[in-house]
């Protein structure tokens, strides 16, 4: 029989064919695989490589697995029977490209996986307040706290700021805390505020991790003023000088019923209450004083810082209301 012999140049292509062949068939692999893909931040997922070795059974392929992505390392597993698994719950909010880089035992090449596009949603938050002192009296130490809680599955505190607002107006922002917390004090409220009862809420700025949220209720808080007996008298001898009692006093303009200084007008002439600074006084409604008189003034400035100035026939008298 006449045998049939192939060129030479097609038998070495045929060769190299085959052998490239093999070696595709050879190569090993490695793929990832996630337990939850999203995930919400804080949330426990299992990452699982799994090497493929077309030369060997799985029971056979050992070694160490290291977990990674774009921006630090995730931890090392060991390789049992072709896998190996990583729990991890602490994976930042975004798209993680996660690599698996399998060594094997007893040396030899490292084999990387293709980048796997794990996505963590940032979790989400809820926030609370609390007032230490519901009803406070001016000048009375407090605190209104905004406390930021995590919701599960996420569990590590968050970071960022909490917005204060009043009647829905925005008044101050405080940094949360190692504990998830913000204060407000109510010194910082008090003089801003007419005594009387005001909502508060809160906004929880978010960070890379969680999501903002707001008080789904607001607390109420309630300012109270000062009550108490008119701080000083002055009083207008016969000859229109002033007779202070006590000889210096503060007035407080936290009282509800404003700076509260009762004036006895012990002259023949009537005279009249100014407000303001020097050279721009005006004149306080219903502060006129009659001779023989005596009255309350201030009513209404609770919070009107400046000067009074009571002017007779022969006297000018100046008291700051703080």
């Amino acid at each position: 029989m006449k045998r049939f012999r192939l060129p030479a140049a097609i038998c070495l292509a045929l060769g190299l064919a085959l052998t490239s062949a093999a070696s595709a068939i050879a190569a090993t692999t490695v793929e990832v695989t996630s337990s939850a893909n999203p995930s919400t931040f804080g949330q426990k997922i299992v990452l699982t490589a799994t090497v493929i070795d077309p030369t060997r059974p799985a029971s056979q392929i050992t070694g160490t697995m290291t977990f990674s992505d774009e921006e630090a390392w995730l931890g090392t597993a060991e390789v049992t029977n072709g896998k190996a698994k990583l729990a991890d719950s602490a994976i930042d909010a975004g798209s993680d490209p996660i690599t698996a880089t399998f060594t094997p035992t007893g040396g030899g090449a490292e084999v990387a996986s293709a980048p796997f596009p794990q996505v963590v949603n940032p979790a989400d938050t809820t926030v609370t307040l609390v007032s230490s002192r519901p009803t406070a009296n001016y000048g009375q130490a407090g605190n209104v706290t905004a406390t930021v809680k995590s919701v599960t599955p996420a569990s590590i505190k968050p970071t960022g700021s909490v917005e204060y607002f009043i009647d829905g107006e925005w008044f101050s922002t405080a940094p949360l805390n190692t504990l998830g917390k913000a204060n407000l004090t109510l010194a910082e409220i008090y003089p801003a505020f007419f005594p009387g009862t005001y909502s508060i809420t809160a906004t929880y700025s978010g960070d890379e991790n969680y999501n903002p949220s707001t008080t789904s209720t607001p607390i109420a808080q309630t300012l109270v003023g000062i009550s108490s007996a008119p701080v000083s008298t002055i009083s207008l001898n016969a000859k229109g000088q002033p007779v202070f009692s006590p000889s210096s006093f503060t007035l407080s303009s936290a009282n509800p019923v404003g700076c509260n200084v009762t004036i006895t007008n012990s002259t023949a002439q009537g005279f009249s209450l100014l407000y303001g600074t020097p050279g721009s006084w005006k004149i306080l409604p219903g502060g006129f004083i009659g001779a023989g008189a005596s009255r309350g003034v201030g009513v209404g400035l609770e919070h009107f810082t400046g000067y009074f100035s009571i002017k007779g026939a022969s006297n000018h008298i100046t008291i700051k209301c703080v």
